[in-house]
């Protein structure tokens, strides 16, 4: 006969499946929204005409600021999507969690439900390596933003036409333009959706167990699921700590590692 905490642990590992493809879901509706940027920028570029001979120091100053825009634009959609699904993920990480505790406890019991504003205040308040989460949206802004100048300024330098410059930011049709500056933008939004996703989950969970930590005596991290797991997940794999201190996932960039619930004994919970 399993027990609560075995069913707790089976449950989460399910769970983090379920997150991940979620995670996949956001991730394609993040990009595809930055993906708009592409044209954009091309029609600037042309309609700019970097490539011509007359093009001047001072029109390069007015495309740089073009772009800059439309960069800010395009990643405050991209920013506000991803928090509109974060805000939705806190808030459902908890009732799952509840749900959880209901479906394992072979008694009935009442548990403490904290608030959606409750949890997305600790989602965007604790850093995950290192950095809160509107830092990890201006720094990928900023690293697009950064890109493109120095790609552009290059070439304007260099004196190349404007479609060089466009191969440079757009790629190339043979290589599914996997080759240009803007996959470089790409894949680091994927890695940030990704963490930001896990961060998100992790730390709405952790508030519903610390709100409910009359029953729940602590957290096992789980590295079961994480293909590519790093030196120090595999280290935290299995271990327990106290609801109060010790690591939570992400551990890294992309991290999949998850967590589960350790549901008090018995006697600690004073019943015979």
């Amino acid at each position: 006969m399993t027990t609560a905490n075995e069913e707790a642990l089976d449950a989460a590992v399910r769970h983090q499946i379920g997150i991940l493809r979620y995670s996949s879901s956001v991730v394609r509706k993040v990009v595809g929204l930055l993906n708009r940027i592409d044209d954009r920028l091309v029609n600037e570029l042309i309609k700019r005409g970097i490539g011509d001979e007359s093009f001047t120091k001072r029109r390069l100053e007015l495309l740089l600021d073009s772009v800059r825009a439309i960069i800010a634009e395009t990643y405050g959609r991209a920013t506000t999507a991803l928090n509109d699904e974060l805000k939705d993920l806190s808030s459902y990480e908890r009732d799952f969690q509840l749900d959880m505790f209901r479906k394992v406890m072979p008694i009935q019991m009442d548990f403490i439900k904290p608030t959606s504003a409750q949890l997305y205040a600790a989602v965007t308040a604790r850093p995950f390596e290192g950095r809160l989460l509107k830092d990890w949206y201006t720094d990928l802004e900023a690293g697009a933003n950064r890109r493109l100048r120095d790609t552009i300024r290059m070439g304007y330098v260099e004196g190349r036409t404007t479609d060089q410059i466009v191969r440079d930011i757009r790629g190339t049709r043979a290589q599914q333009y996997r080759d240009g500056i803007l996959e470089i933008s790409r894949r680091g939004a994927e890695a940030t959706v990704r963490t930001a996703i896990n961060h998100t989950a992790t730390i709405a969970r952790n508030e519903t167990y610390k709100d409910n930590k009359s029953v729940i005596k602590g957290v096992r991290w789980v590295s079961t699921l994480d293909a590519r797991t790093s030196a120090v997940c595999r280290g935290r794999d299995g271990k327990v700590y106290p609801l109060d201190s010790g690591p939570r996932p992400p551990a890294h960039i992309n991290c999949r590692s998850s967590t589960a619930p350790v549901l008090k004994s018995w006697k600690e919970l004073g019943i015979n």
